[in-house]
């Protein structure tokens, strides 16, 4: 397979990889709005959060970049059980609590009044981005948490946290810690490449889970891993669309078949052979350049990519899969990375 790695190394930095501007922004729109939240909960309910605790693709590291309105920080807020009670000492329902966080997140600045979802708050910007607020109720005795959805649920976001942080470190290889996060990004990259798949692709959580369940550790190049990891996930869901959640006995996918994990699938089908010429041996590196361009929906590898095309430099040349790794799949009931 012609030598990519370098490139795809570097469009994972520049293109899809969160900036250090966004991640900064993330991060004090997320401070701002616990304060905001922590002050209009003493005022108007004189309820205090126990914490806060950052959850989904920002606290797994996983958030790509994106059009404002489709990026988001997941920022659960914690009390203690006996503290969510009514001023007459009753048990806040879940959707009270859910309408109290709402209530104290309002502020003048805002153009659209925080939104209150089934699982959350959502606070909007004016930009387009957004802040989630699920709330959890923490039992002293049992520690049992449970979330504010349309009743009160046993589910702790922080344990899907940690299931993705044993894995990285148990599938990334010890020169790169961070190997898989950056495939589960790139496939992430992948997903949102083009906008109208927006609405009716597999979301992050379980494109990450698809990823730890397909990875390729036969190899540490980064465009290996990550091309042979979509082969691998095509593979897995031309068998079934149905996604299993890591932590709780529960699917992620919602129906079966699963119109979102299918529509992942059917795109990495009509993608996946446009990457096929890397295996030929008189592959060039413009050839490589543009199967990479049209695998993403983009023009970046044939405009910021250098390097010579003689394969003469830091291995740019075309490279052997090991054998019994064939090509990735190519058309259904193909063959594909094991």
């Amino acid at each position: 397979m012609y030598d990519c790695s370098a490139e795809i190394s570097q469009f994972h930095t520049e293109r899809v990889e969160l900036t250090i501007a966004e991640r900064k922004l993330m991060q004090a729109r997320r401070d701002a709005n616990r304060e905001r939240l922590t002050n209009g909960l003493t005022k108007k309910f004189g309820m205090s959060p126990a914490a806060f605790d950052s959850q989904g693709s920002y606290a797994m590291k996983t958030m790509v970049q994106s059009a404002p309105e489709h990026v988001d920080i997941d920022d659960g807020v914690y009390f203690a059980r006996e503290k969510v009670v009514s001023a007459d000492g009753k048990e806040l329902s879940a959707l009270q609590v859910r309408q109290r966080i709402a209530e104290a997140a309002q502020d003048a600045a805002f153009s659209k009044h925080p939104e209150v979802r089934e699982t959350c708050v959502r606070v909007h910007y004016a930009d387009g981005h957004h802040v989630d607020v699920p709330s959890y109720r923490v039992s002293a005795g049992s520690g049992l948490v449970e979330v504010a959805g349309a009743n009160w649920k046993a589910s702790d976001a922080r344990a899907n946290t940690q299931w993705f942080e044993d894995e990285n470190a148990r599938l990334s290889p010890k020169d790169d810690a961070e190997l898989f996060r950056k495939v589960v990004r790139l496939i992430k990259g992948f997903a949102r490449s083009r906008d109208k798949w927006l609405n009716s692709i597999a979301g992050g959580f379980c494109i990450a889970k698809l990823t730890s369940e397909c990875y390729y550790r036969d190899s540490t190049r980064l465009d290996v891993v990550f091309r042979a990891t979509c082969a691998n996930i095509y593979r897995r869901l031309l068998a079934s669309t149905v996604v299993r959640h890591p932590v709780v006995a529960e699917d992620i996918s919602k129906s079966n078949p699963d119109p979102k994990t299918a529509y992942l699938r059917d795109r990495l089908e009509e993608n996946l052979p446009h990457l096929e010429i890397l295996d030929q041996w008189n592959c060039s590196q413009a050839d490589a350049r543009n199967a990479w361009d049209r695998f993403f929906g983009t023009d970046w590898f044939s405009k910021n990519s250098g390097g010579s095309d003689d394969g003469s430099k830091g291995g740019r040349g075309p490279t052997i899969i090991p054998s019994g790794n064939p090509p990735p799949v190519t058309k259904r009931g193909g063959h594909g990375y094991a």
